[in-house]
């Protein structure tokens, strides 16, 4: 099995509280469906005339990053979306949001607490 993988990313300064950043993928996998060797994938299965084991990915996203500390608070997000793009087998495209979002909050040195809010929707779940 052969996995290729190329990326670009951009991201602003990791020292400013609020990041912005966008980032663009490809990946080529020889196997996409994880075949034993001599078997190839079904046109019936797949709606797709001669389908080929091979399958290139591309993947882009964009998203933001926020981390700030205020005395003893810290609050913390981060946020991206992803789209997934096959180039022959279309139907396993897919829009996908990963995010989180925190806020580790202090009264004191005693009293201290997390409340946070985590999403995650990718192909896999």
């Amino acid at each position: 099995m052969l996995l290729a993988t190329v990326s670009a990313d951009s991201r602003a300064d990791d020292a400013e509280p609020l990041n912005i950043f966008a980032g663009q993928g490809v990946t080529f996998d020889s196997n996409l469906f994880r075949l034993p060797n001599g078997v190839s994938p079904s046109a019936a299965a797949t709606g797709v005339t001669d389908p080929p084991r091979g399958e290139t990915l591309f993947n882009s996203y964009a998203g933001m990053g926020f981390d700030k500390p205020y005395s003893l608070q810290h609050l913390h997000a981060d946020f991206t979306f992803t789209h997934y793009a096959h180039h022959t087998y279309k139907f396993l495209d897919f829009d996908g949001i990963t995010g989180l979002a925190a806020w580790d909050w202090s009264i004191g040195k005693r009293g201290t607490g997390k409340l946070s809010y985590d999403r995650t929707h990718t192909p896999l779940n």
